[in-house]
């Protein structure tokens, strides 16, 4: 039984059972509107994608690893002095890419736990305030299919290095439309 999706546009997954199951992640989120609900994740990437290029650096067990590059002049809009140092700051952060593990049926014994994403997300937390550790920005849920531009970093990744051995996220055995996803921006 399908449970009401709201409106197309706000970005947001209106899906109760699926949202209390990643309550415990969300509650972990610094920002009302990712602590809200799970989001469309063609919609969570739309929106720094006028700005910035993404590109994937690393992978494991656990997941991907991407970066955000501010775009040149000529390919972006026009932004204010102060707007572009903001860009900058942000664009220097990495965002770790991880599928959750499904709440029943196929896909329950693989892929990350919630468990497991709360405790990294509590422990980045706690190292947060310490110098020379990676700093904890924002954690997400997301639900859907790699975005174009997180699959185009994935396909260029697979063409130039050799160490590409996670499932390709276009691919619908390996990863369903209704995918969850963790994002932990670091």
């Amino acid at each position: 039984k399908k449970t009401h999706t709201g409106r197309r546009s706000s970005g947001f997954i209106h899906d109760t059972k699926a949202n209390a199951y990643v309550r415990p992640i969300l509650n972990e989120a610094l920002s009302p509107i990712a602590s809200q609900s799970i989001q469309k994740f063609s919609t969570w990437a739309s929106r720094p994608a006028k700005m910035f290029h993404v590109v994937k650096l690393a992978e494991g067990s656990y997941g991907e690893v991407y970066k955000l590059h501010l775009r040149d002049e000529a390919s972006r809009p026009l932004a204010s002095k102060s707007k572009l140092a903001r860009l900058r700051a942000y664009g220097d952060g990495v965002f770790k890419v991880v599928p959750l593990r499904a709440r029943s049926g196929p896909g329950s014994r693989k892929f990350t736990s919630v468990d497991e994403i709360v405790s990294e997300a509590k422990m980045l937390k706690y190292l947060d305030p310490i110098p020379g550790f990676a700093r904890f920005r924002e954690i997400h849920v997301v639900q859907g299919r790699f975005p174009e531009t997180f699959q185009s970093a994935w396909e260029h990744y697979k063409e130039t290095k050799d160490d590409c051995w996670n499932p390709d996220p276009s691919n619908k055995k390996s990863y369903p439309d209704s995918q969850l996803w963790a994002i932990i921006e670091m």
